[in-house]
């Protein structure tokens, strides 16, 4: 068995009480974490279990890094029958179409995998959220700025 057969531990922060230790318990630095996940898995030598993978995520979580599941993201071009761009991205959830409308507007489509996905799904506008959650403090705190929207301008259609 290895260790990516086992099931992912649920995805949760750091906080100040962790499940491995008093909420006094300092942080570990990456070097003291890395030591740690790499004597538990000399220790388990081979036999990973599920209490394996959740050993590794409580040290993870003492660093004070988030665990979650990171997703793939790619991006095409598609081109629709009348020749007209089709931006596409895939992410493992997620599949959004980004085209223009007839009437010369942009047109966004987003598909979600499951319910699951839907229920996660953020979509922001100009930094502001038109579909779920906002985004936590700390993450939108640290987005990049955004230019500002231009004047609208129409362009020449395709004939």
């Amino acid at each position: 068995m290895c260790l990516s057969d086992l099931p992912y531990p649920a995805s949760r922060t750091a906080s100040a009480s962790s499940p491995s230790g008093p909420p006094s318990e300092p942080r570990l630095s990456d070097v003291e974490a890395i030591e740690a996940i790499y004597r538990r898995l000399l220790t388990d030598h081979g036999d990973w279990s599920a209490d394996t993978l959740q050993a590794i995520s409580d040290v993870l979580v003492l660093t004070g890094r988030s665990i979650i599941d990171v997703e793939a993201i790619e991006a095409e071009m598609l081109e629709s029958s009348t020749g007209w761009p089709i931006a596409c991205v895939h992410a493992d959830q997620v599949t959004g179409y980004i085209h223009q409308a007839l009437d010369g507007g942009i047109v966004i489509d987003v598909y979600t995998r499951d319910q699951d996905a839907a229920q996660a799904l953020r979509v922001l506008v100009d930094g502001q959220p038109v579909h779920g959650d906002p985004l936590p403090e700390p993450e939108a705190a640290a987005r990049r700025p955004q230019p500002e929207p231009v004047a609208a301008t129409r362009r020449p259609q395709p004939q």
